[in-house]
């Protein structure tokens, strides 16, 4: 979108087993304009469709979670509200934890149908460490300029 910053991820991949070299390649790349006319001022246009409040949000590293004996296991849990007009099939929300300004981990949550002034609590617990993690970001990662990922207003006509 425009103005907007990304971590491109691919989660949830065993490179373990790979040389220590990693290659990023984009192809197929396809641009398109935005229409000034359908959106108005863009910035707007994002707020009303991507207005959701993260509340009570904890973060456990797997150093300090206690939920396993045998592995390390970090745990994340919140409310997510969606402030928005706007239901979505698939809302994908990014999870980004932050040692100091320094990335050290991203994971994923996937809310279907989430509905317009909906409440959802996320709880979510992955193996691994991410100890002195002190700043998490929830952030959500929907293609508002695609028309399919809205929900269908489900009102019922009178006759």
């Amino acid at each position: 979108m425009p103005l907007e910053e990304k971590y491109v991820s691919a989660l949830g991949l065993d490179i373990s087993n790979q040389s220590g070299e990693i290659s990023f390649n984009l192809s197929e790349v396809f641009w398109r304009r935005i229409d000034l006319r359908k959106v108005g001022n863009f910035e707007d246009f994002s707020n009303d469709r991507l207005n959701f409040e993260v509340s009570d949000l904890e973060f456990v590293p797997g150093d300090r979670s206690n939920l396993s004996e045998k592995i390390s296991m970090n745990n994340i849990s919140f409310s997510l509200t969606n402030q928005t007009a706007y239901g979505y099939y698939e809302a994908q929300i990014d999870l980004l934890f932050y040692r100091g300004t320094a990335l050290q981990g991203i994971n994923r949550v996937l809310l279907n149908n989430f509905l317009p002034g909906e409440t959802r609590q996320v709880n979510l617990s992955w193996p691994g460490n991410l100890s002195g993690v002190n700043r998490t970001e929830i952030k959500p990662s929907i293609n508002i300029m695609n028309d399919s990922v809205y929900l269908l207003y489900q009102g019922e006509v009178n006759r």
